[in-house]
């Protein structure tokens, strides 16, 4: 598939004109840059791949991850796979504001590469209190700073999972290799992810799945053709006072993992 994308930028008047940037892409891949003010990025849908410095790891859907002005980033999609993400660039005096609100030190975080939360609630461009969200979303990226038993260095954690996730691992082979406690690694870890680092390697080992899937053209075609043919097989089942063309558009995808979860989705709903 060739490289798409679909961007929209809203411009606020508020915190010195603030920038939020809801995008959509296929097969992109931006090089290394960084950005002259504090990056808050949420993932909406699919998996970013980000390389900071010379730490790689994946982003899946509801992480959000806040890096700090003039840290050296890359970041790309897997290939075939679109995902869509939010983006919003905060001014020094933003982070600097709620980071003496907390009794925070400025300086100390904005040294860090980035910071990496899960399941944080997404900051809607049509609530009025959007201000609000946002400094609610840095303080609770922030808080683990005030927590020393989560001062862990997670993003060796992330990078060595990156690397070994097609090997099993569980939390005392983890333990043996970072010579940490594994149940201080579990606290650490969903501290700062919100996840385990058990359902991080499954989620890496279902994106690495797509990954070979779509390098084998002929069964892309041949399961694209099975889902149309098990979706013309439940259209024909329907009763005919059901709109069936409203049905197919509302299943059928381009992506063929939502289409099959399209149809799976339906059938246990309607079951």
């Amino acid at each position: 598939m060739k490289e798409s994308a679909q961007v929209n930028v809203y411009r606020f008047s508020e915190l010195d004109g603030f920038e939020m940037k809801e995008a959509t892409f296929l097969n992109k891949h931006f090089p290394k840059h960084f950005h002259t003010e504090w990056s808050l990025c949420r993932i909406d849908m699919g998996c970013e791949n980000i390389l900071l410095e010379t730490k790689e790891f994946c982003l899946f859907a509801n992480a959000t991850i806040l890096i700090p002005p003039f840290s050296v980033h890359s970041n790309w999609g897997n290939e075939n796979s679109s995902w869509q993400y939010q983006s919003i660039y905060l001014n020094e005096d933003l982070v600097r504001y709620v980071a003496k609100k907390n009794n925070l030190d400025y300086d100390k975080l904005a040294s860090a590469s980035y910071y990496l939360q899960y399941n944080l609630p997404k900051i809607s461009s049509q609530d009025s209190n959007y201000i609000t969200q946002i400094e609610n979303t840095l303080r609770s990226i922030f808080k683990n700073e005030v927590n020393q038993d989560n001062q862990l260095e997670n993003n060796e954690i992330l990078h060595y999972l990156n690397c070994n996730f097609k090997s099993k691992i569980t939390l005392l082979d983890l333990e043996r290799t970072f010579k940490v406690n594994k149940y201080k690694i579990l606290r650490a870890f969903k501290a700062q992810t919100g996840i385990s680092p058990q359902e991080y390697i499954t989620a890496l080992r279902m994106e690495n799945a797509k990954k070979l899937f779509f390098k084998d053209k002929k069964i892309v075609i041949m399961t694209k053709v099975i889902l149309y043919t098990l979706l013309k097989g439940i259209l024909e089942l329907l009763p005919l006072n059901i709109n069936r063309i409203a049905i197919f558009y509302k299943i059928k995808s381009e992506n063929t993992f939502t289409f099959a979860l399209n149809i799976c989705n339906y059938l246990q709903e309607n079951l």
